[in-house]
């Protein structure tokens, strides 16, 4: 009963503050999410893949949305930029209503509408929030009630991946508290209650690495029902984000060696669940791909070129790149708010770092001994590595100007799938007595709550004039 309340307390928790999240954060301030709303309403359209029109790419749109957009524009970027509830309910007032005339397809309606940064995702990352559109187009909701019933379905189905992930690790309070941490960090519950596609890739990268590595501790065979959810889940990330394949490719080698024992098995499984979908996929966007930044000489097939004839240089740069802006990082993976420019307070960060390396170090003795062997924690930490390196090689290439020796476009959120690999594979340093243990958790949890309240405070301070 205890493990169960556990979990409700913890997404109770999780849904609450993201809820909050969502009602302090203006229309369309988290980052990029006017052009995440625009894929997901193209793909609500039936535009499955976005268009190339010259030197951008994107989509036919109805013409109200941009003009919408605009009317909290204002924020991006300026700390010193806030609205009253007077202004919001105007501008509320002043969002075009989604009646049938105007979403009806004509030139006088519709124009090709740019949104080159997030016309190469497939629509499998805006599932909730494609659905959160249909419902608004059919009770006529406004596009700021649109944009809010996005954020709120996809943080719904990221609560619900976190409750299974949480459900199958009931038996670890460990485990279980590292993955709500990963998940809960003041930037993932930013991200998981928006409308950008990361809100269900994120999601969906923790739910695969839990249920991965559950079945890596277990002494006997997954059911088939775990083997099911693992398979699934992991060919629709590779669906979201090609630069996460390790993450599909780790979970399905988790499942050969558990299940199958059969390195034939292991191959088909893996072209047909991880490298088909991202094949596929970038064949697909090969021809709608534009760099996102058309005044500086950025070529992908140019710049592997330069890597193949430089790579060790490149490697190396890539490393010392890594150590050297570390902090800054680490900072971002905790909290960067808004358009990146509400940076949380120091002592909240560093609070937050504390949760981890409270979680991390600490285990009750009714566990029994780890079952994770030094082999399996090498497995996760190769399987982290790999990923990390996807993800700095993949803006080296489409971010970075042809031979320059430098990443960029780099930041810490596109590390928060890789954060439960690394947490996971860490062994405990010292185990705790039952009762203790629970008054770890429960001490831990508050000084969560405490924490979201001072990043509440912090974003109502940044957009509101009270």
């Amino acid at each position: 009963m205890y493990n169960q309340s556990r979990i409700f307390v913890a997404c109770f928790l999780y849904l609450v503050v993201g809820l909050v999240f969502t009602a302090v954060t203006p229309p369309f301030q988290v980052a990029d999410e006017n052009a995440h709303f625009f894929r997901a309403f193209h793909i609500s359209d039936g535009g499955w893949v976005a268009e190339r029109v010259e030197k951008s790419a994107g989509g036919a749109l109805p013409r109200f949305l941009g003009k919408d957009m605009h009317l909290f524009a204002d924020l991006p970027f300026d700390a010193s930029k806030q609205i009253t509830r007077e202004e919001f309910y105007a501008r509320w007032h002043a969002s075009t209503r989604w009646a049938s005339q105007n979403l009806e397809f004509s030139s006088q309606n519709y124009a090709f509408t740019p949104f080159s940064n997030t016309a190469l995702y497939s629509p499998v990352p805006y599932l909730p929030q494609v659905v959160a559109i249909q419902i608004a187009k059919l009770i006529s909701l406004n596009t700021f009630g649109a944009m809010y019933l996005a954020r709120i379905l996809a943080g719904l189905v990221s609560a619900l991946l976190l409750a299974v992930s949480l459900y199958y690790w009931r038996s670890s309070p460990r485990f279980q508290l590292l993955l709500f941490f990963a998940a809960a960090t003041p930037m993932a519950l930013f991200q998981a209650f928006s409308v950008s596609a990361d809100a269900f890739t994120n999601a969906l990268a923790l739910f695969v690495v839990s249920l991965s590595v559950y079945v890596l501790q277990l002494k006997e065979s997954p059911t088939t029902k775990t083997v099911f959810l693992i398979g699934f889940a992991a060919f629709l990330l590779a669906w979201c984000k090609s630069v996460y394949i390790f993450i599909s490719i780790f979970s399905l080698g988790v499942l050969i060696k558990k299940k199958w024992r059969r390195w034939s098995v292991f191959g088909v499984c893996l072209f047909i669940l991880a490298i088909l979908p991202a094949v596929v996929w970038g064949y697909i966007m090969k021809s709608v791909y534009v760099s996102g930044l058309p005044d500086q000489d950025i070529s992908p097939d140019r710049q592997l070129l330069f890597f193949q004839t430089h790579y060790s240089e490149v490697l190396g740069m890539f490393i010392d790149h890594l150590f050297k802006n570390c902090r800054r990082y680490v900072v971002m993976f905790v909290g960067y708010l808004g358009w990146l420019d509400t940076v949380l307070h120091r002592n909240v960060i560093n609070g937050y770092l504390a949760l981890f390396g409270a979680a991390l170090v600490t285990e009750s003795q009714h566990r029994g001994p780890n079952l994770l062997g030094v082999h399996h924690r090498l497995a996760l930490i190769a399987a982290a590595l790999a990923t990390s390196f996807m993800i700095v090689f993949s803006l080296y290439l489409s971010w970075t100007p042809v031979g320059v020796l430098n990443v960029h476009g780099l930041q810490g959120r596109y590390f928060i799938p890789v954060a439960p690999l690394v947490l996971l594979a860490l062994p405990p340093a010292i185990r705790l007595r039952h009762r203790w243990m629970r008054f770890l958790e429960c001490s831990l949890l508050l000084a969560w709550c405490y924490i979201m309240w001072r990043v509440v405070v912090e974003l109502v301070r940044r957009y509101w004039l009270l």
